[in-house]
């Protein structure tokens, strides 16, 4: 007992620890990753570079019609030009703004601008009308251009219409189908004005003036085709875009290139007109020029010709020259008479003349007249 009370050893007491639980906080940390930029595909891009190319060639285009149109003498073209010079200007400044929005919508931030692209045909619609009627017609007829220009705006109200997001499917394709139909009234006009015209004004059947009138009239109706397969789902968003911009383009550059060889083609002819018509006038003026003589006056001028002619075969060979000055005799100086001698007789006066008695000149009632002995001829040498 004794050796285990030496080998236990005193143990201090051993206080009662309060264990304190801290609940372990778990920490995440999260890392932002940085959200990619939207890419622009192949399609976008070259729809983007449609819009570019589309107002860029629209302000070059307005600069040279406007000019070209100053330097017209031809009246129908001068005017269509300058007009068709002012939508194109408004046609670029338009295809700026579109690129903008169309650069929001690639950064999705918007939607696509498909109704303001073709909002702008409204106004295009309006140039077109104006232009087709002054190339058909020699004097301007307002109301037909208020006509066209009417149909124009109803036909492209409609379309931006359709095209826009807030209106339903079935809305969009009735609005289409009205405008394309409607699209009929001023095509089948321009029609029967050209077949009316087309003989009588000159320089509306060469091949620049009917391909300039074909696309003002055709590219309004291609559009509304793009637009009535967009509405039936055919075509997508950038497809129309890109389809729309396409047109764009092709009506600009036809309409420019077309304007300037009929204009070309115009001034060529009037100078040709004008070289034919001063060759015509020349032997007219040569004729004028030449005086006029009178026919008695020729005929006499020929007789006295034809005797001086024959004058030297009759004539003798020497012809007497006349008396020179100094072999004409003087006349003999008069001098008065001598004086009388002295011693002689005055002389006797003269008698005075008896005076005629009356009715001594008058000849007898029987008596003959007076007959004259016709002189004889004076011989010439």
């Amino acid at each position: 007992m004794a050796e285990q009370a030496t080998l236990l050893q005193n143990v201090p007491p051993i206080a009662q620890q309060t264990e304190s639980v801290t609940p372990s906080v778990a920490v995440t940390a999260t890392t932002e990753q940085p959200v990619a930029a939207p890419s622009m595909s192949t399609f976008q891009a070259a729809t983007y570079g449609s819009f570019v190319l589309t107002f860029i060639l629209a302000g070059f285009a307005a600069v040279v019609l406007y000019r070209k149109g100053l330097d017209t003498v031809e009246r129908r073209f001068s005017d269509s030009s300058k007009i068709l010079a002012v939508v194109f200007a408004l046609m670029a400044m338009h295809g700026f703004f579109a690129t903008y929005n169309f650069t929001r919508y690639l950064k999705q931030t918007a939607e696509p601008p498909i109704s303001l692209t073709l909002l702008f045909w409204i106004i295009l619609g309006l140039g077109i009308s104006y232009a087709t009627n002054r190339l058909l017609r020699e004097k301007l007829k307002k109301f037909e251009v208020a006509i066209d220009g009417f149909f124009f705006a109803v036909i492209f109200t409609l379309v931006t219409l359709a095209v826009s997001p807030e209106t339903t499917t079935n809305t969009s394709l009735i609005l289409s189908l009205v405008a394309l139909s409607l699209f009929t009234v001023p095509f089948a006009r321009f029609n029967l004005t050209y077949k009316a015209v087309k003989r009588r004004i000159p320089g509306l059947q060469h091949k620049s003036a009917k391909r300039l009138l074909n696309t003002l009239v055709l590219s309004p109706g291609i559009l509304l085709l793009v637009v009535v397969f967009y509405t039936f789902d055919f075509l997508g968003d950038d497809t129309i875009l890109l389809f729309t911009n396409l047109i764009s383009l092709i009506f600009i550059l036809l309409v420019s290139v077309s304007f300037l060889a009929a204009i070309k083609t115009l001034q060529a002819e009037q100078a040709e007109a004008a070289q034919a018509a001063e060759t015509a006038d020349a032997p007219k003026a040569t004729t004028a020029e030449a005086p006029q003589t009178d026919p008695l006056l020729e005929q006499l001028l020929a007789e006295e010709q034809a005797a001086q002619e024959a004058a030297p075969a009759t004539a003798p060979k020497s012809a007497p020259k006349k008396p020179s000055r100094a072999d004409i005799p003087k006349k003999p100086s008069i001098q008065p008479p001598p004086p009388p001698e002295k011693g002689s007789a005055a002389p006797k006066a003269p008698k005075k003349p008896i005076p005629p008695q009356k009715g001594a000149d008058k000849p007898a009632p029987n008596s003959p007249s007076k007959i004259k002995a016709p002189a004889k001829p004076k011989k010439r040498f």
